[in-house]
């Protein structure tokens, strides 16, 4: 999972969705609206990993503007190649009008057996100015209205325009171009402008306590230390202070920040937990979720990204699952209600240690195949799998700070 939410879209698309409160339970579609098609040859793959390796925005040179191409074809090719690489079962297709582009994708969802897919349709038209604009947008399989999947999508192409990395797309019958022009912090500008504006400054006053916390202490960081930093801050207003520090540490683990416009930036450090940067790097981003989606879709990510590990990855862990199910408990602790927030900022201000927060995973399985996932455990439904998860439960509920919260 840690090797997908580096990537900045991926903890982006997780804030935009959370805009929705997407808290929802999931309703599936019973068919792809993609038709089934051949799988990607070995020339394919080549081809659109070769493409993706020579097109890495941060290989250009700061300030130089650069055009980037695709006939529909080719689009197709990386957009596939794409959901194969993160382990996913699903396909996408590309279609080119003058001054049209047509998406279509369907992703099958691991954990509810074969069958059920969650479908993406988005239209976008060619406009006068760098971006395009979005004339549809549908997600079908989540229970999300057309018109809110369409403003997500609009706020995304929004943030990217306040980002100023695009300067012109457009949309023919035979080719998409785009010219972008790259800049050193352009990351960053594009993750504050996908903040949303209520979040910002906490996050950024957040992000500058840490700052100043990293030049007072040099060594490698561990996640109780900065979550200690972070969440005993003298605070008035405890709720909104305390997500705002959970949404930046979300972003400083997996490799990004704000962009400050007094011009600070975080010296980039590796935190651990348990030793292990990538539960770190599950806790918080599960953090994030839950209190951007909620509890129910912050699970359902982790067990989909724990199942494609399993088919290709670093195989499926338990070790993950518990980090992810710690990071959302925490989350939901310290923003349930004011008096909630105010006693987990009180623990904090006295310091917290891992133990805290984070059960022991001595004894979990890990690194388990697909085959051998489902020999051992079934699926998520199976009793075998349903013991250690509630296992880990516990494991959890015995952690000081939710043993002992009001």
């Amino acid at each position: 999972m840690h090797l997908i939410i580096k990537g900045l879209g991926w903890l982006g698309l997780l804030i935009l969705l959370g805009l929705a409160g997407l808290a929802l339970r999931v309703a599936l579609d019973g068919q792809a609206v993609v038709p089934e098609r051949a799988p990607l040859s070995v020339a394919d793959h080549a081809w659109a990993e070769d493409w993706l390796r020579h097109n890495r925005p941060r290989d250009r040179l700061a300030g130089m503007p650069t055009m980037v191409a695709l006939s529909a074809a080719e689009a197709e090719r990386v957009a596939n190649h794409l959901i194969a690489r993160i382990g996913a079962e699903g396909r996408a297709a590309v279609q080119l009008a003058p001054g049209r582009l047509d998406l279509q994708g369907s992703i099958a969802l691991p954990w509810v057996g074969p069958g059920r897919y969650l479908n993406l349709e988005l239209g976008l038209v060619e406009t006068d100015g760098a971006l395009p604009e979005v004339v549809k947008a549908r997600v079908a399989g989540l229970p999300l209205p057309a018109g809110l999947v369409q403003g997500l999508t609009e706020r995304l192409l929004d943030a990217l325009g306040q980002s100023r990395l695009v300067q012109r797309t457009r949309l023919g019958p035979e080719r998409i171009s785009v010219i972008y022009t790259w800049q050193a912090d352009g990351l960053e500008r594009l993750a504050s402008s996908l903040i949303a504006d209520t979040d910002r400054p906490a996050m950024l006053a957040a992000q500058r306590r840490l700052g100043r916390h990293l030049a007072e202490d040099r060594s490698a960081p561990d996640l109780a230390t900065l979550l200690g930093v972070l969440l005993g801050a003298p605070s008035e207003a405890p709720l909104a202070d305390n997500r705002a520090a959970l949404l930046l540490l979300a972003l400083y683990v997996n490799g990004q920040q704000l962009h400050d416009p007094e011009g600070a930036r975080l010296p980039q450090r590796t935190v651990t937990l348990r030793k292990r940067e990538d539960l770190a790097q599950h806790f918080t981003a599960s953090a994030a979720l839950a209190l951007e989606g909620g509890d129910l879709f912050s699970t359902l990510v982790g067990w989909y990204k724990e199942h494609s590990d399993s088919d290709g990855g670093s195989g499926f862990s338990f070790a993950d699952l518990a980090a992810n199910r710690a990071g959302i408990r925490l989350a939901t602790l310290a923003t349930a209600t004011p008096e909630q927030a105010r006693w987990v900022r009180e623990r904090a201000r006295a310091g917290l240690i891992e133990d805290d927060f984070m059960p022991r995973i001595a004894g979990l399985p890990e690194g388990m195949n697909k085959t051998e996932f489902a020999a051992r455990f079934g699926d998520t439904e199976d009793p075998r799998y349903r013991r250690i998860a509630e296992h880990i439960e516990r494991r959890i509920d015995a952690r000081p700070l939710h043993r002992d919260a009001p």
